[in-house]
């Protein structure tokens, strides 16, 4: 059985303690040189690559590997709906790119294209109501309460369902 030497203990927990004491006086001696160099970071191309993805995994989107999404939303020049062609950046435009996905999928990959803001606003857009699901495709809505689905084997089968879906009246 091996002891602890106690002096060890006490004094590592007091270099903790000190290095912890350090770092807080830096950071606030040099505030706004290490604000300067967040920002300087978050203008490069990795640093924009980084809070991307963070504010993706905020929002609920899942993805095996980050870097495939990523490279896939940059390369991506045109909307997969309407074929408008796409813009980044940080205003709100009807032509800014917008990585949509299933909110209802909660524990696997739910990325379902790469959209404008229009289309992603928009109540008709193809991906809306329509999911993967395994070999084929679902239709799922709720309307008060009362749930509706329905798989189909192709897209255009799902979609053309859910077209005609949407005008039917379902009020009762």
């Amino acid at each position: 059985m091996r002891y602890l030497n106690i002096s060890w203990v006490i004094k590592t927990k007091m270099d903790k303690a000190r290095r912890k004491e350090y770092d807080r006086r830096y950071n606030e001696r040099n505030r706004e040189k290490i604000r300067e160099r967040h920002r300087e970071y978050y203008k490069s191309e990795n640093g924009k690559k980084i809070r991307r993805t963070h504010e993706w995994k905020l929002q609920g989107i899942i993805a095996d590997s980050w870097e495939e999404v990523y490279s896939w939303y940059m390369e991506t020049e045109t909307c997969d709906i309407c074929d408008r062609v796409l813009t980044t950046g940080t205003l709100n435009t009807s032509s800014m790119k917008c990585l949509d996905h299933d909110h209802s999928i909660k524990d696997d990959y739910n990325i379902r294209g790469v959209i404008c803001h229009s289309c992603n606003a928009s109540e008709r857009s193809t991906h809306k109501y329509v999911y993967p699901n395994g070999p084929g495709y679902r239709f799922q809505k709720s309307i008060k309460g009362k749930s509706f689905c329905k798989c189909f084997k192709t897209l255009e089968e799902a979609v053309a369902f859910r077209d005609a879906f949407i005008y039917k009246d379902y009020s009762v």
